[in-house]
């Protein structure tokens, strides 16, 4: 099978480790872990860190539905969807109003002690983006678009712009330029990784990595470190992954002022999203969150 038509969609495969009621450690996809949420302690994986980034991704899913609907899996009154989510916003909103709406929608989700059927319909209306490989693989760009975004310096088809398994893997965290002495991987292992576990540290990496592992792009004069990268995170942590998800799940600010719909960056297109962040906007459309 080759790379072009090979799958591995984020949403039904397993690639999440947790641990369940009985301290086993498992692993589901990211459909099993909010439909099953409430059996599970905690997510489990390599490392505390990677936990924390496969939480937030878990939290930016459940903020992009429940800032749009209620736990019916209907829009808040002053809202009005198309089939991708996208949100017009009736003029004569009442903010007020919506706010209560939501809290109503998550006083209510914390009651019933799971997450409604309009995540799983969010999903299955953005499935194609979760897939790891394909036309829009999940969290990355395909070779001919980086090439055509950075400097000719770094180029993949000049050998250029290439991160090596075994520096995303940040158990072992090693450079080309100088060998980890106390590497738990020998040397003829340091680039192999299951497919579920690069899935689980390629996302991991796009959160924490510094400057030095990442290309400017075209236009840009600095370069952006992972957002966990420079913050100092804080979750509550409750009972199982359901509470804990819950106490984390913010869909509003205490200041905020007026509605702002959400937007995630699987629901972007490229070149727009690109444009913004050369342009340096910076998005203003999330509640203020501890993680």
């Amino acid at each position: 099978m080759t790379m072009k038509n090979r799958h591995f969609n984020l949403i039904t495969e397993p690639w999440i480790k947790v641990l369940d009621e009985n301290y086993q450690e498992l692993t589901v996809s990211m459909e099993e872990v909010l439909k099953n949420a409430r059996h599970y302690r905690q997510l489990a994986g390599e490392m505390r860190s990677q936990d924390l980034v496969i939480l937030r991704l878990l939290l930016a899913v459940l903020l992009s539905v429940y800032q749009r609907v209620n736990a019916d899996g209907e829009p808040y009154e002053g809202l009005t969807m198309d089939d991708r989510w996208q949100v017009t916003v009736d003029p004569d909103l009442d903010f007020e109003d919506l706010i209560e709406e939501m809290q109503e929608t998550w006083q209510t989700l914390y009651e019933g002690g799971e997450f409604s059927q309009a995540v799983f319909d969010y999903l299955k209306a953005y499935e194609d983006r979760f897939d790891f490989f394909g036309e829009h693989a999940f969290y990355q760009v395909g070779r001919e678009f980086y090439d055509a975004h950075v400097p000719a310096k770094k180029w993949i088809k000049t050998g250029n712009g290439k991160v090596a398994v075994k520096e995303i893997n940040r158990r072992v965290s090693e450079s080309n330029n100088s060998a980890a002495i106390f590497s738990p991987r020998s040397n003829g292992f340091k680039n192999r990784l299951s497919l579920d576990e690069f899935v689980r540290w390629v996302i991991t990496y796009q959160n924490y990595t510094g400057v030095s592992g990442k290309t400017s792009v075209n236009g840009m004069n600095d370069v952006s470190k992972g957002w966990l990268y420079s913050i100092s995170p804080v979750y509550v942590k409750g009972a199982n992954l359901f509470e804990t998800l819950m106490l984390n799940l913010t869909l509003f600010q205490d200041d905020q002022e007026k509605y702002r719909y959400p937007k995630p960056v699987w629901e972007w297109n490229l070149e727009i999203y690109i444009d913004h962040r050369v342009e340096g906007l910076v998005p203003d459309n999330l509640p203020v969150m501890s993680v």
